[in-house]
């Protein structure tokens, strides 16, 4: 397709800017050698990521560097070892992060690095930590990667960031990179993903199989871990790597996929953040009496953990709205993945009535009908059910939602939250 074309070329840096980067992460990879030699340490750095595969966008360089110790420092803590690497090199500046095993993170203007110390393995079995697993994540990658099938998994990466389908963390629960590079092996083209998306069972009577390398392990999978979509990993068949998926994301992917083939445009590989002009339309389409918008602080700490908290805070407080019966038409949420993230709300009504009518107990249920009658004075029968009309806490959107952030629930996981509405 010529919009595949002109996406690949509208997305990927220009040869001047492939051969700088490139030289600025060389001398960092240098540098880290250089240090491991000096420091007499056993073992190798190697280049992982969008940098090993050959895939980077434009204006989004992340950089994985893993530090490769030889297996003789199995029983050594590796994070202090490679803490002290770069700490004799002063030319990097970097934040410790904390993990199953501590990791590094350090910023120049265009890159953003992330240095993983992980044992030097060969097989599998031998890993202690999942990070091990990942440069042999790289060299299967490496091995089944044609320069053609690069460009396939940039396309497959820009259409999930549009969609906000992308990443695996907790708050996202999408397509990762690496599920997506064995989706591109394995149907052969970014194409042939989309139309193949179409025959995947969505109501999840049955779970779509990708097994690259037909290890046939599916009954081996941890039973917590089956997701509407199977990935079976090409190195560990014990694991599925398509475990964070969930159903509403794969159906987002699934629902864009079929738009995009009935009506091809580039515009699905453009990520769109909504403005208050695009919510305020919103707010008119459904013509809905509110648009409430949470402006939000998020804490401090680490990403998929402060997003987790965020989406579930966005999660509440729209579970609360359809429970005091408001008709939410639409809503979403965003974060800069720093300090601001934003929730908004489109509801129907203007205002609900002063009070609404609780189902009791069964009348048959005497202790239970009982209680219920002392807690309704005015109760009465319906179909052999209890029933009475009880006055409503919220008869407003906006109080529900100011309320809500005052709650212990919601406090707890943000550091505060101010209420707009239009």
């Amino acid at each position: 397709m010529d919009i595949f074309n002109k996406v690949i070329a509208k997305h990927l840096p220009n040869k001047t800017e492939q051969a700088r980067i490139r030289s600025e992460i060389d001398e960092f990879i240098e540098n880290l050698e250089k240090v491991m030699k000096k420091q007499e340490i056993l073992g190798e750095v190697m280049l992982g990521g969008s940098a090993a595969k050959g895939t980077f966008l434009i204006k989004d360089f992340d950089v994985d560097v893993f530090v490769r110790f030889d297996y003789e420092y199995k029983d050594k803590d590796l994070s202090p070892m490679l803490e002290s690497m770069l700490l004799s090199i002063k030319k990097i500046k970097f934040d410790k992060v904390h993990g199953s095993r501590d990791y590094f993170q350090s910023k120049t203007k265009k890159i953003n690095y992330e240095i993983i110390p992980v044992l030097k393995v060969d097989d599998p079995k031998k890993a202690l930590n999942v990070t091990d697993m990942s440069p042999l994540h790289v060299k299967w990658l490496k091995k089944h990667l044609s320069k053609n099938l690069r460009n396939e998994v940039v396309l497959a990466k820009l259409f999930c960031k549009a969609q906000h389908v992308y990443g695996a963390e907790s708050y996202i629960q999408g397509l990762s990179g690496h599920v997506l590079d064995i989706l591109i092996v394995y149907y052969g083209s970014f194409l042939k993903l989309l139309k193949a998306s179409q025959n995947w069972d969505l109501l999840g009577k049955k779970n779509e199989i990708i097994d690259v390398e037909k290890h046939n392990s599916v009954g081996k999978l941890n039973k917590s871990k089956i997701s509407p979509l199977i990935v079976i990993d090409p190195i560990q068949p014990e694991r599925n790597a398509a475990a964070a998926l969930s159903k509403e994301k794969l159906n987002i992917f699934v629902i864009a996929a079929k738009e995009f083939l009935d009506k091809p445009h580039e515009k699905y590989f453009a990520r769109k953040e909504y403005n208050l002009d695009d919510l305020k339309a919103i707010k008119i389409k459904h013509c809905a009496s509110w648009l409430l918008i949470l402006d939000i602080n998020a804490l401090n700490g680490k990403e998929d953990i402060v997003g987790a908290k965020l989406l579930k805070s966005y999660k509440h407080i729209l579970r609360h709205l359809k429970i005091n019966e408001f008709t939410v038409k639409e809503s979403g949420w965003k974060w800069d993945k720093q300090k601001k993230a934003e929730f908004w709300y489109v509801i129907e009504e203007d205002k609900l009535s002063k009070s609404l009518e609780r189902m009791g107990p069964p009348v048959s249920a005497k202790n239970a009908a009982e209680g219920f009658k002392l807690k309704h004075k005015k109760a009465y029968e319906r179909e052999d059910r209890l029933y009475a009309m009880v006055e409503r806490l919220f008869k407003t959107p906006d109080k529900l939602a100011k309320s809500m952030v005052k709650e212990e629930y919601v406090k707890e996981k943000i550091k505060s939250g101010k209420l707009k509405v239009y």
